[in-house]
């Protein structure tokens, strides 16, 4: 017979915390291995072997997930004593400015 884990167990062998997985339950059932209802009871468990099983397919599936690229961010404007200077500055110095 499998051995049942608590969000406490199954935290540990995540390397999380309890209060993560309960986040993760509220926020999308499918990013956890299948959790076991007890009749009478409102507490969750895991069986040790779909944990393990479902740990084993997360490190061979792969992703063709590229990474973010950089997006440009917005020109910062000028306020205050800058506002009042900026058109006696000239393109080098507006954009030294704004790139912060």
């Amino acid at each position: 017979m499998d051995r049942l884990l608590t969000t406490k167990d199954l935290a540990a062998m995540l390397g999380t915390t309890p209060a993560a997985i309960r986040r993760r339950l509220e926020r999308s059932s499918q990013s956890l291995p299948p959790a076991v209802h007890l009749t009478g009871s409102r507490l969750l468990y895991w069986r040790q072997s779909d944990v393990e099983a479902w740990l084993a397919a997360l490190s061979t599936r792969t992703t063709r997930r590229q990474p973010p690229r950089a997006r440009a961010s917005k020109p910062v404007k000028l306020t205050g004593i800058l506002a009042d200077w900026e058109p006696y500055l000239t393109k080098e110095q507006l954009e030294k400015l704004q790139a912060g």
